[in-house]
């Protein structure tokens, strides 16, 4: 059985640099000329003041085995002075895909931001992955295209030119 809760970061940092890993191993491809070095004290000092909520996934039949979490960062906008979410990660673990335990995680995440006062929730999706449709059927629009320039690549194209 999968049970879905909010989760102290510090109690599962550990479990959680596990998907990491293997969230940054799957979708960051474009990245992977960077070192995965992930700052705990500040992830840490973020969740103490409110701004990095941790949510999980596990499963009750495998000693609560991690199998999925959906990490956001909650801050007020610059413009509007409305609270907004943003997702840091999202991630299932692959066997445990196709099972809808990403929508019933989602769900429990929306409704704990709308309890929050959130006003606005941001998702991103890698274009590795099919995320997006589901994030559409669940009734986010999409909104704009993301794209990434590393200092190496801008180097290359200034040698170049």
């Amino acid at each position: 059985m999968i049970t879905y809760q909010k989760e102290r970061l510090q109690d599962i940092w550990d479990e959680l640099m596990d998907n990491a890993k293997s969230h940054w191993n799957e979708t960051e491809g474009y990245r992977h000329d960077q070192v995965f070095n992930p700052d705990k004290e500040r992830f840490f000092q973020y969740a103490d003041m409110g701004l990095y909520h941790s949510y999980t996934a596990r499963d009750s039949e495998k000693d609560d085995l991690l199998v999925g979490n959906i990490t956001m960062y909650v801050t007020p906008s610059m413009h509007t002075q409305l609270l907004v979410a943003a997702e840091d990660t999202m991630f299932i673990r692959k066997e445990y895909r196709g099972k809808r335990i990403y929508y019933k995680l989602f769900k429990m995440v929306e409704e704990e931001m709308w309890d929050m006062g959130v006003y606005e929730i941001n998702l991103s999706t890698k274009v590795v992955n099919d995320a997006g449709g589901l994030i559409e059927r669940m009734g986010y629009t999409h909104v704009a295209n993301q794209y990434s320039k590393s200092a190496d690549s801008a180097l290359t194209v200034k040698e170049a030119s």
